[in-house]
């Protein structure tokens, strides 16, 4: 008697199903869960184990095709959160091509929260930057900004080219919540 069983893993090389995909007399027996992840395109390898007889194990290592990676689209513009790498979080506005924004550390703007006006000339904003009463810290000075030369318009990040005042963010981001890895 010969029976054909798929395992299908997940990412982390658990197996998510079990499935005996024929009987002993070579019925076909229907498998709904190995055709939903072939159709949602996860990458999750499917790995087939065949015994001659039941009781047998065969255990055979997890085979990703490629590593998974999040497709994040640029923002068209500098509206939106921002994150950067002071941890703190940048609520930002653009008005034409002023630049504004609230930024706080991550202690809910305990420690310090600022306030940032910038004009954006092409791939660079010049501007100031002030911390204000909510935080503890004190302090201001210029702030340039420069944005990857080449996205016709779009931002997919930001970063510092020159600060005075001791300003402690260097990098910003948008988070990216690609629905098949980070789902809700």
């Amino acid at each position: 008697m010969t029976s054909t069983t798929t395992y299908t893993y997940d990412a982390n090389g658990d197996v998510i199903s079990n499935n005996i995909d024929t009987n002993s007399d070579g019925t076909k027996i229907p498998s709904p869960k190995k055709e939903k992840v072939k159709k949602l395109g996860f990458g999750l390898s499917t790995l087939v184990a065949l015994s001659v007889i039941p009781i047998s194990v065969v255990t055979m290592p997890l085979v990703l095709n490629q590593p998974a990676q999040a497709l994040c689209i640029a923002s068209p513009d500098f509206n939106g959160i921002w994150h950067s790498d002071d941890g703190g979080t940048y609520y930002v506005r653009q008005i034409g091509n002023e630049i504004w924004w609230l930024g706080m550390s991550a202690d809910d703007g305990r420690t310090w929260t600022n306030v940032y006006k910038g004009t954006r000339i092409g791939d660079t904003v010049i501007g100031q930057w002030a911390d204000v009463p909510r935080g503890g810290i004190r302090s201001g000075g210029i702030l340039n900004l420069s944005v990857p030369p080449g996205w016709n318009g779009s931002v997919p990040e930001f970063s510092r080219n020159y600060v005075t005042g001791g300003f402690g963010g260097s990098k910003w981001f948008q988070s990216c919540n690609d629905v098949i890895l980070n789902p809700i």
